[in-house]
């Protein structure tokens, strides 16, 4: 039965002339910006939300819209650093996972604009490498492959999202109601 699944998708892979490292890019780029079968991509989510109810949130002690984003940017630092081998860094971005650093610390925009970097420099990192074979790879300070990782962080992506666009859509409902 496992075969019936993967096989589609290596299937489509080949086809379209696409590595699976090709293929992981191209899902990040669909994911981000592109037109995902689920909805709106992530980084139009993510330019949604203005600057004045990024700190808000629906109930008190739940997370906020940037605190989310903090912890999404986290993680894709933490992957980027795993791929370019620097466990100090990964370590480092793994300490601030959560990290409350106040409202006057971190704007929105330049929150947003350090996660786009980061997923630009994933995307870059692993459409140049030579072959898949990295994918196969245990990814430093884990026990999962670079493959469970990336597709992991993809996830992780669109989870948030979902999370930050209900925050937003509950937070304007509550403006437009008062």
């Amino acid at each position: 039965m496992e075969e019936i699944f993967l096989m589609p998708r290596i299937f489509s892979c080949k086809m379209a002339g696409l590595n699976e490292t090709r293929h992981i890019a191209n899902s990040f780029k669909d994911i981000l910006e592109g037109e995902p079968w689920y909805g709106k991509p992530v980084y139009t989510i993510l330019e949604e939300v203005e600057e004045t109810s990024a700190e808000k949130t629906i109930n008190p002690g739940d997370h906020t819209m940037m605190d989310l984003l903090r912890h999404m940017i986290s993680w894709a630092g933490f992957t980027l650093s795993l791929l370019r081998q620097d466990k100090e860094k990964a370590a480092a971005y793994e300490t601030l996972d959560w990290e409350k650093t106040g409202e006057s610390q971190t704007r929105w925009a330049d929150a947003l604009r350090q996660f786009k970097d980061i997923h630009h420099a994933i995307i870059q990192d692993i459409t140049t490498r030579e072959n898949d074979d990295f994918l196969n790879d245990i990814a430093p300070l884990r026990t999962y492959s670079f493959r469970y990782l990336l597709q992991g962080l993809l996830q992780h992506n669109i989870y948030h999202a979902g999370q930050i666009a209900f925050i937003h859509k509950s937070l304007s409902h509550r403006s437009s109601a008062q």
